[in-house]
């Protein structure tokens, strides 16, 4: 997807999938938690990285600094660093100078990217609900957990949500009891399903 382009650099469009598009649109909020440790500037993108406390030079001066500076989009930091550039060394205290190759450290100085702690950086914790022990508990399915859980978020795509929607032009019960298809009629109002519940409840 990327195409050689740099990460920081690629464009949001309704072409790539939901996955690529979330975490597209993340980029600005995990750039504040990266710390750039920078040396030879051989792998850090010029203007795209955001390696001056968390902004790229695109972001802070806007696109035509690029123009203005001759240089192509593709230029790397170690095109400028110079020992004699003194106003790249004060744009940021984290450059070395040096033939060791550069660091990314994450929120610290030797910290490590983990998907869990980019997660809770993402999604800030809320309080905690008083129906979570019923969706996740040691040795629950996965899959059953997950259905709890949208369930009682009422985030189930039932077919009235997608009547309103204009996805759907019925929103009669997938069973055929005749009844309008939603979460409280699904788990307890339906026919069907209440055969389910009396033959695995007794």
């Amino acid at each position: 997807f990327l195409k050689g382009n740099s990460f920081w650099a690629a464009k949001l469009n309704y072409n790539c999938s939901c996955s690529w598009r979330n975490v597209l649109k993340a980029r600005n909020l995990l750039a504040n938690h990266l710390l750039y440790e920078i040396w030879d500037g051989l792998s850090i993108s010029l203007w795209f990285d955001p390696w001056l406390s968390g902004v790229s030079l695109v972001d802070r001066y806007g696109d035509s600094v690029i123009q203005d500076s001759g240089l192509q989009r593709n230029a790397r930091l170690s095109s400028v660093i110079k020992e004699d550039l003194i106003v790249i060394r004060n744009l940021s205290s984290g450059i070395f100078l040096s033939n060791s190759t550069d660091r990314i450290h994450w929120v610290k100085k030797g910290g490590t990217f983990t998907i869990r702690e980019a997660c809770n950086i993402i999604n800030m914790q809320g309080s905690e609900v008083e129906w979570w022990k019923i969706a996740w508990f040691p040795n629950s399915i996965p899959n059953h957990s997950f259905c709890v859980w949208l369930t009682f978020w009422e985030a189930h795509r039932t077919l009235d949500k997608l009547a309103r929607w204009g996805v759907v032009s019925s929103s009669n019960c997938c069973f055929g009891c005749g009844q309008e298809e939603s979460i409280d009629h699904l788990f307890f109002s339906c026919p069907f399903t209440a055969r389910v519940w009396n033959h695995f409840l007794g």
